[in-house]
């Protein structure tokens, strides 16, 4: 019984512990020493559209600069299977800003998780829901990115140097 005991506790801390709150990739540990990186998007997701065509949309980052971070806005753009920009059926917007709220200080990002009794759960999850009503949109661009810091500066990140900030694999491409 005692064995059977020590086992359980063994694999409860082993589980525990190999979960890490933040995956900090290379790209993410060398851009702690680069200003001009002051977040990493991790995740560009967009789901395909759902009986009613609407579709949510998924951004995780982590905040590489060493300011706290109140606001990040993501002005995204939804696009059809041929990479023309696909409306919203429903007020026909096209790029939509996204924006999440912090705060977030350096390591910390909106796919952060934390452990409860009950499992994982997201500190913020970077999830967006029925953003546009479109039964074509297929992918999404990200046009540019706006960081608010809590000492009153701004930080704004144009659609050419969006590559700068995404992580290894995660691209910002549509058709």
């Amino acid at each position: 019984m005692a064995y059977f005991k020590n086992f359980i506790l063994v694999f409860l801390l082993i589980f525990l512990f190999s979960c890490q709150s933040n995956i900090k990739t290379p790209k993410i540990e060398r851009s702690f020493q680069d200003k001009n990186v002051p977040i990493v998007i991790t995740l560009i997701h967009s789901t395909m559209p759902h009986s009613a065509g609407g579709v949510h949309v998924y951004v995780n980052f982590v905040n590489t600069s060493y300011k706290t971070i109140n606001y990040v806005t993501f002005y995204v753009t939804p696009y059809d299977n041929v990479g023309n920009v696909a409306p919203s059926t429903i007020g026909r917007k096209t790029t939509t800003p996204l924006k999440d709220t912090g705060p977030y200080r350096i390591g910390e990002g909106n796919a952060s998780q934390y452990w409860t009794i009950m499992g994982p759960m997201q500190q913020s999850d970077g999830y967006w829901k029925n953003v546009w009503y479109n039964h074509a949109i297929r992918c999404i661009k990200i046009d540019k990115v706006l960081i608010e810091y809590s000492d009153g500066t701004e930080t704004e990140i144009h659609k050419g140097d969006v590559y700068r900030i995404l992580d290894v694999g995660v691209r910002n491409l549509c058709p």
